[in-house]
């Protein structure tokens, strides 16, 4: 097990030059955003999943971490607008897969799955 900060809790925030690319129904929510958890235009999300996907080349990676992380890796493995994280529930202690494919692309095999959380 190796920890990392590139799992640490942030949150995508738009900078004013990008929040265009958020509906105008969701601004509140993002202005409700800690300013310590604001990873302006996702930068710090999109840093760690570069660095999270060139490590998993060659190995399984599991990471944990928290729901607006997973629904940005989830996003830019879709290459997804800049909002589709807000559009992806994660539910607390699900699993998502993530699984990269021959061509460089990635396959989002499972999203929020909480099976394993049945009959607890």
């Amino acid at each position: 097990m190796q920890l990392t900060s590139l799992l640490d809790d942030r949150t995508p925030h738009p900078s004013p030059e990008r929040l265009g690319e958020y509906p105008p129904h969701r601004r509140n929510f993002l202005d409700e955003t800690p300013v310590e958890e604001r990873d302006i235009d996702g930068d710090g999300i999109a840093v760690a999943w570069r660095q999270l996907t060139e490590m998993s080349s060659d190995q399984v990676i599991i990471a944990v971490t928290h729901a607006f992380v997973i629904g940005s890796f989830v996003s830019h493995a879709l290459g997804a607008p800049a909002d589709a994280w807000l559009k992806l529930p994660i539910a607390n202690a699900s699993i998502t897969e993530l699984q990269p494919r021959p061509a460089g692309e990635w396959a989002v095999a499972s999203v929020s799955d909480t099976g394993h959380l049945t009959g607890l």
